[in-house]
């Protein structure tokens, strides 16, 4: 329905420099409680700023919007969204919570990871770590073997399974013979998309995505981990990526290392540390190590000569012939 504004509506809605509309803007951010990022059309919409077919009109509400949008910028209570186009602004938050690292309780999470990893790095609640690696290299019998050997440790699992059906699901489980009560504390989910939406937080709870499937855009690959990662709290995630052949990264390149604390890279029955931030033994930095496994049966993750991980200077010594 058409409708044509009397003086007193216009007088409103032009304000000082878009000044009454900035208020109005305000209100609605305040009401909605929402930091994610909006568009003009979202205010337009929530606000019924309505368009009649008078250019005039028209005119104006769209100079107003522009003028309000401009003033809210300038006094720092928004800001034009950095990875969208024209249009797309978000909230600013100024809001600090500050750490009594003084108090601070707690130590590593006990978890429990293959082929040694736990005896050279560690991950706290809260961190996120990315095991990469080409298709059909072992990385699902990755994360069934942590969710079995942390589901026994009393963790609560969370797994979320995006390419295998309940059947093939089930037949991977069983290649463990472990029995069904092995499995008791481990939740299967199928799952796809916007992991972020269904986390799990909470201590002694595991997340586990396999996998996370990237297609266009990779850039926006942190954006991703950055949803997984606000709404963690105390638990810990951990995602299966796919990489190329050769790249000690998962797709999305570096993006994928920002976040995560923890990241490997596994192709050719090695599986090598791209990024640890957080290790066992000070004097021993483990990036950049390696250790060569025979997957068996299916589950089984076996060292290759019952070595684990060989530090990166034992790695260089080799190398050199030493």
């Amino acid at each position: 329905m058409n409708k044509f504004w009397d003086n007193a509506e216009i007088a409103e809605l032009q304000g000082k420099h878009g000044a009454v509309l900035a208020e109005k803007i305000i209100e609605w951010l305040a009401v909605s409680g929402d930091t994610r990022e909006f568009h003009r059309r979202d205010i337009i919409a929530d606000l019924s700023l309505i368009y009649d077919n008078n250019p005039d009109h028209k005119k104006l509400n769209y100079e107003q919007l522009n003028r309000a949008l401009k003033t809210l910028c300038n006094a720092g209570i928004i800001e034009p969204s950095p990875t969208r186009t024209y249009g797309w602004y978000r909230p600013v938050n100024k809001t600090l919570i500050e750490q009594d690292i003084q108090s601070a309780e707690g130590d590593a999470a006990d978890v429990w990871l293959p082929l040694g990893l736990s005896d050279v790095v560690k991950l706290f609640p809260g961190d996120i770590a990315i095991f990469a690696g080409t298709p059909n290299v072992g990385k699902t019998a990755f994360t069934l073997n942590v969710a079995r050997e942390n589901a026994a440790k009393d963790y609560e699992i969370h797994y979320f399974n995006s390419e295998m059906s309940g059947i093939e699901l089930r037949e991977r489980v069983e290649m463990f013979g472990a029995g069904w009560d092995a499995w008791k504390n481990v939740h299967f989910y199928r799952r796809s998309e916007n992991f972020h939406d269904v986390i799990f937080p909470g201590k002694n709870v595991i997340n586990v995505i396999d996998f996370l499937q990237v297609h266009t855009d990779f850039y926006a690959i942190g954006a991703t981990l950055f949803e997984i990662h606000k709404r963690l709290g105390d638990s810990i995630c951990i995602i299966n990526m796919q990489k190329n052949p050769g790249q000690n990264t998962a797709l999305g390149g570096y993006r994928t290392l920002e976040l995560p604390r923890l990241a490997l890279a596994i192709e050719g029955g090695k599986c090598k540390i791209s990024k640890a931030k957080a290790w066992r033994n000070k004097e021993k930095n483990p990036n950049g190590s390696s250790c060569q496994f025979k997957l068996v049966h299916g589950h089984n993750l076996i060292p290759y000569n019952g070595i684990d991980f060989k530090w990166r200077s034992t790695l260089e010594e080799q190398t050199k012939g030493v």
